[in-house]
């Protein structure tokens, strides 16, 4: 498996809260990860980098693999809303997290917030994970369309992160296929670019590292409104 990832502070933004994690554990299972501390609130990107140094210590047992990833998603939520309590000033900060852990080909994945996982199949992009936002709420009850929903006004507003307190994240499974690739991403790339044009850079056939870094130059004359990152991996 080849990964590869990149972070740009965008066009807008004073400062980078995106964090991300590529890292092969003992046993060659691999993590990857995003983290988007949230805007606006405290020391955001304070909450993402302490989400990426939990998953940096976590090591997959042979059981109960949802079970754990739902305990590492807690005990992060625990640690940053610990680390507000530290200072009156970090009250109420906290960041998304997806994350893949990967054996072989089986990926189990973790998820909170609005960054984004997506199956790259046959050059088609599959989004695996659903926004926890309210846009996307007022989607799935069919207050708004799909049209709607691209420039809704609370597309960003999320009803979920980690440091929020009792964390309920969402967890899957995929079994990957040989010339599969797989790819996290935080908004600032997502909320720039339609799937049409993540498809449109897929059908290049560039190697991951210069997949990855079309895709955040697109964001960019997109607007890069936010920070941008992205995980590109190839099975």
């Amino acid at each position: 498996m080849k990964t590869f990832g990149t972070s740009h502070i965008g066009l807008v933004r004073g400062n980078n809260e995106d964090r991300y994690l590529i890292k092969e554990t003992a046993g060659g299972i691999v993590l990857l990860a995003v983290a988007d501390g949230i805007c606006g609130q405290p020391a955001g990107e304070l909450a993402a980098e302490i989400v990426i140094e939990k998953l940096s210590k976590f090591e997959l047992k042979d059981n109960g693999i949802d079970k754990q990833i739902i305990a590492l998603l807690r005990e992060a939520d625990d640690a940053v809303r610990d680390r507000a309590k530290e200072n009156a000033d970090f009250e109420g900060m906290g960041t998304t997290l997806t994350f893949a852990c990967i054996r072989n080909r089986d990926i189990w994945w973790g998820h909170i917030g609005d960054s984004r996982l997506y199956l790259m199949r046959d050059g088609k992009p599959i989004q695996m994970t659903k926004d926890h936002t309210m846009a996307q709420f007022l989607l799935d009850d069919g207050e708004i369309t799909v049209e709607d929903f691209k420039n809704h006004h609370a597309r960003n507003f999320l009803v979920k992160s980690v440091g929020c307190g009792k964390c309920k994240p969402e967890t899957g499974f995929i079994k990957v296929q040989k010339g599969d690739l797989i790819m996290l991403t935080t908004d600032g790339l997502h909320g720039e670019l339609d799937d049409h044009i993540i498809e449109s850079v897929l059908a290049e056939k560039m190697d991951i590292e210069k997949m990855a870094e079309a895709l955040l130059s697109r964001a960019l004359e997109a607007g890069g409104k936010d920070n941008i990152t992205v995980i590109v991996a190839s099975v």
